[in-house]
């Protein structure tokens, strides 16, 4: 059983924070709105969209991307995303080569060949996690 006591420490502490609630999420369906900007899940992509021009912002590969540009223009309209939309294709790219490493290493029977192969994927998996650590300092940085 949960302590109340820790129960009304948490309610105190949310109830006293200050922070903008319009920039948390808030999912709909295939949607995510975070204050003007909405967030469109598709089946390999996620656009988003400001609400108030109707404009399309940006398309991004991985939701962490789409939800750091819209977090942060949320926060300053003047926000350049340019360097999210980099970690996005840096992203997409090492994920479709880990795809193709883990295929090549099935299907070989060539052992040398195999090494390289499980060389190659541990890079892909690393890069794709740095980068994914890179994307959640633009969605969490305060």
């Amino acid at each position: 059983m949960i302590n109340q006591k820790l129960i009304k420490s948490l309610e105190q502490m949310i109830n006293e924070a200050s922070f903008d609630e319009t920039l948390f999420p808030v999912q709909r369906g295939n949607t995510i709105e975070i204050k003007n900007y909405r967030i469109y899940a598709f089946k390999n992509k996620y656009v988003i969209k400001s609400i108030d021009t109707k404009e399309r912002i940006a398309e991004t590969f991985c939701k962490a991307s789409a939800l750091a540009i819209a977090k942060n223009l949320a926060r300053d309209k003047r926000f350049n995303i340019t360097q999210v939309m980099y970690l996005d294709n840096k992203i997409q790219k090492h994920f479709f080569d880990s795809l193709f490493y883990r295929n090549s290493i099935d299907n070989t029977k060539n052992s040398f060949k195999r090494d390289i192969m499980e060389t190659r994927l541990d890079i892909a998996i690393h890069e794709t996690s740095q980068a994914k650590n890179d994307l959640d300092r633009f969605i969490f940085q305060s």
